[in-house]
């Protein structure tokens, strides 16, 4: 297993295209997850691409974060990689030390179950958001299956005529929100639960899957949903740690403007603020002997945030 310190990706990498700011502040993203979308728009990103072609060669993974922590986004990044290359990661780890070597998969089935709750509902809702899947992956025709046929076993089976052998990745976020979502309701959970073991029974059916991978708050292994499915639970594992998260370092090195103006605001040294923002934000922990200590990026990029709106004021932690 690659050891932490040694990890390739480099600790500070500019988006491509940033307005020059009076204070030296990007922009920072509190809400959005469309890796196109913040780059385009020069928000500040912490890179951590070079982690993923080793993510990929596993072909079958499993990811359980805290929600708010940038799965979502990682997933657009691996949707962009496989569709489309390397081009819009110009001054990422990825493109500039040519570490993406997949061949190009057009067909790549991007699955969100956010929302998807109401066990009423639940089975229709899933065979909606597959066939819109299926269709802006490029199986024009996916679309109008949802008119055909209210029952998923059906579609399941139109779906893989729909494919005709192409060779396809396939990225689930969220995946267990139809559960976590009724802790409280036992009916609700064990039906979903149901529809749930079918969808993923017919998934890992599939042959023509070159990459899979799943995220959510709750480790698979909880539920046994995906029992039979032969797939690396990455979740603890010391390499894939710094994944998603603000390690210190990168902390000090991305947001170093940000650190200097709040400081300043502040009326205090940087590393007193930075001693508070440990206090506040830090202790995310995602490897079993806890050896590497992680922040929250949605907590750090709202508290920064204040700062990018109102230079005049201290920022409020909250």
């Amino acid at each position: 297993m690659t050891e932490i310190s040694n990890l390739p990706y480099p600790q500070s990498v500019p988006a491509p295209t940033v307005q020059q700011d009076p204070d030296g502040l990007q922009k920072v993203v509190t809400g959005g997850s469309d890796f196109l979308s913040l780059r385009e728009q020069g928000y500040l990103m912490v890179d951590k691409t070079a982690l993923i072609p080793m993510l990929v060669t596993m072909r079958n993974v499993f990811l359980s974060r805290p929600r708010r922590f940038g799965k979502s986004t990682l997933l657009a990044m691996i949707k962009e990689l496989y569709t489309n290359g390397t081009e819009k990661f110009k001054g990422l780890a990825v493109h500039e030390q040519g570490l993406w070597h997949e061949p190009i998969i057009p067909h790549v089935i991007l699955i969100d179950f956010n929302e998807l709750s109401n066990f009423d509902t639940f089975e229709k809702d899933l065979l909606c958001r597959l066939c819109s899947a299926f269709e802006k992956a490029g199986f024009h025709g996916a679309l109008e299956l949802q008119y055909k046929d209210n029952h998923l076993n059906t579609i399941y089976g139109e779906l893989i005529k729909l494919q005709q052998n192409e060779h396809i990745v396939v990225l689930i976020d969220e995946w267990d929100f139809p559960l976590s979502s009724n802790l409280h309701d036992r009916e609700a959970f064990e039906k979903n639960k149901e529809i749930l073991k079918g969808f993923y029974s017919w998934l890992r059916g599939l042959d023509n899957v070159d990459f899979t991978m799943v995220t959510g708050i709750m480790r698979f292994k909880d539920t046994a949903v995906l029992t039979g499915q032969y797939i690396y639970d990455i979740s603890m594992e010391p390499t894939f740690a710094p994944l998603l998260g603000y390690t210190k370092e990168e902390l000090k090195t991305n947001f170093a403007a940000y650190i200097t103006k709040t400081a300043a605001l502040n009326n205090s040294s940087e590393d007193e603020l930075l001693k508070k923002i440990e206090l506040k934000y830090d202790g995310f922990c995602f490897d079993a002997d806890a050896a590497l200590s992680l922040y929250c990026p949605l907590s750090i990029n709202a508290f920064f945030r204040q700062v990018y709106i109102n230079r005049k004021a201290p920022p409020r932690f909250g």
